[in-house]
């Protein structure tokens, strides 16, 4: 009989062990997506968001919707077709914004160094 009360003991102890890293884990994930939330609601104009739900499931699907909404957007825009100069007028396209931001690592693999030494670039 003690033998099954220390069973019985043990497998309590393990259980409400189980139970505090379920607690951790579950409040890391709800201050997660309330901190997720709370940015899809300042970056949408839909005045439904602005409160939090307090069922975690609403949460995530009301995240899902604004989500999903916003890639099918974004798909839509890409479908679009863009003239071929469109980037050619732009103030940051000058001879030496080019020249200073562009850069060419030489085929070879090796760049020069002060002394004229040649080492191996790193990738």
């Amino acid at each position: 009989m003690r033998a099954t009360i220390s069973q019985q003991d043990k497998d309590y102890q393990m259980l409400q062990e189980k139970f505090k890293k379920v607690n951790i884990v579950n409040d890391q994930i709800s201050g997660w997506a309330k901190r997720v939330y709370m940015k899809f609601a300042t970056l949408t104009d839909d005045a439904s968001v602005s409160n939090i739900p307090t069922d975690m499931v609403k949460v995530f699907a009301t995240m899902e919707l604004i989500t999903v909404g916003e890639l099918k957007s974004l798909r839509d825009d890409i479908n679009k077709v863009e003239p071929d100069d469109a980037f050619v007028d732009l103030d940051f396209a000058t001879e030496d914004f080019i020249n200073k931001n562009i850069r060419v690592r030489p085929i070879s693999g090796t760049t020069q160094h002060g002394d004229d030494a040649k080492t191996h670039a790193t990738h």
